[in-house]
């Protein structure tokens, strides 16, 4: 499992998107108010200079405009405020610019307070300026211009974008690194409990979860998992004894039936099919001991040895390649050597014939049978396929179930022997998959591998 395909990561980092869009958006409207506010700042200080010079005009008429306008101008060495007053000819009357902006044209007249503009207006020392311009026609024909710097303002507003995106990557690398924190945080605590219950999976079911002092989600959910391995474990142990029971207690009356048939007074033909029935049966009951007994094994290492499953396949292929030969059958082997795994050999050895009487019992004369045995990373993969009728249709799922046999077949069987199989799998940590074939029946067991050098606990 990867913690970039976790969900846990996703929907950390689809929080942290999310908050970050919403603070980014926030600095954006206060971009937004903030523009709006230096604009009408902008625009009340023409309001004001407007009044003031309706207020002279009103006392003095146009002397009193030009000596005001050129005291003002006077203040503003750094044109901060622009002023311009021309006569009826357009010559310069006072202000601290001289020429008239080709683009600007009067717009009212008198000292109303009607629209503004904006323009780029040329200094006299060369430099470009951006100002909020009232251009107005006074009474008698006198153009005017009252302009106010946006410098201030654009400087103002651009310090202010680059906080924002400052901020806004701040808190994009801010809410990924937590978003990443806290995935890795649930994730590894998932994959604790993930690789806890593949353990189980693999049959270690008397293994339980440690117990967590934190009282969170995590700690409940341990607790949960136990308890249902508890209850699962009971269940099991009451099986599995219910299984011992009646498979101990039947094969006695069973034995003694089978003894009995020698005194019945009855054809030899008679008496052997009756004694063959008992000795099925007590093959049956034999064969629900036996995954009985590898069940309650399952996940436990005891017994277990280093053992050369190379050397087993190719003793039980040269035991078994005659049988098939006589069957009409071809049995092949191809074997890499020196593969090991820790087992039972004498289990390893059941599983193996059970898979290659199997072949010869489910198929017809003149088909193959193939054992393969190769490595595979850490596994070692033992696959038998032959070219049989193949399963049933939707039987894939419960051909390993106890008493579950092939129904495209004559061939005689109480359906055990492939829930052997899994469970003697099951017992050496092994995995049972069903590879897709195009004709016949194909069955894989993957083993853990082992180095022959290593220690043994």
């Amino acid at each position: 499992m990867n913690l970039r395909k976790s969900a846990s990561l996703r929907l950390s980092l689809l929080v942290a998107l999310a908050i970050s869009t919403i603070s980014l958006l926030g600095l954006g409207l206060y971009y937004t108010q903030l523009e709006r506010a230096l604009y009408q700042r902008t625009t009340e200080r023409l309001h004001t200079e407007l009044d003031n010079y309706a207020a002279l005009y009103e006392q003095r008429r146009i002397i009193a405009v030009r000596q005001a306008m050129e005291f003002r101008a006077s203040l503003n060495p750094n044109f901060d405020t622009i002023y311009l007053l021309q006569d009826k000819q357009h010559q310069f009357l006072g202000g601290n610019i001289t020429q008239w902006p080709s683009d600007v044209t009067p717009s009212e007249t008198g000292f109303t307070t009607g629209s503004f503009t904006q323009a780029e207006i040329i200094l006299p020392d060369g430099s470009l300026q951006t100002y909020q311009i009232a251009a107005q026609n006074l009474p008698g024909g006198f153009p005017i211009i009252i302009g106010i710097s946006l410098e201030q303002s654009h400087i103002t507003l651009t310090e202010m974008l680059h906080t924002i995106l400052i901020l806004g990557g701040i808190m994009v690398v801010v809410g990924i690194g937590a978003g990443a924190l806290v995935a890795h945080y649930v994730f590894r605590r998932v994959l604790k409990i993930i690789g806890f219950l593949d353990n189980v999976d693999q049959g270690s079911i008397d293994k339980r979860l440690p117990t967590d002092i934190r009282e969170d989600e995590f700690a409940l959910l341990g607790l949960h998992i136990n308890q249902m391995l508890d209850r699962i474990d009971k269940l099991n142990a009451a099986h599995q004894k219910l299984g011992d029971v009646i498979a101990h207690e039947m094969r006695t009356p069973l034995g003694r039936i089978q003894n009995l048939i020698a005194e019945l007074d009855a054809a030899d033909d008679q008496k052997e099919r009756i004694s063959d029935e008992i000795h099925n049966t007590i093959r049956l009951f034999d064969s629900l001991l036996n995954i009985a007994t590898v069940d309650a094994q399952t996940g436990s290492r005891t017994g277990l040895q280093p053992i050369n499953l190379s050397q087993i396949c190719a003793q039980l292929y040269e035991l078994y390649q005659p049988v098939s030969e006589d069957n009409g059958r071809l049995l092949t082997a191809d074997i890499t050597p020196s593969l090991w795994v820790l087992g039972d050999a004498n289990l390893i050895a059941q599983l193996i014939s059970n898979l290659v009487e199997n072949g010869n019992k489910f198929t017809q004369p003149n088909d193959k049978i193939t054992l393969e045995l190769s490595a595979n990373g850490a596994t070692h993969d033992l696959t038998i396929h032959d070219t049989g009728p193949g399963l049933t249709a939707g039987l894939e799922v419960s051909i390993f179930d106890q008493f579950v046999r092939a129904q495209n077949t004559d061939a005689q069987g109480h359906g055990l022997g492939l829930a052997l199989v899994k469970a003697i799998a099951l017992r050496h940590g092994a995995k049972v998959t069903l590879p897709k074939v195009k004709k016949g029946f194909a069955i894989r067991i993957s083993w853990p591998r082992f180095s022959p050098n290593l220690q043994i606990d």
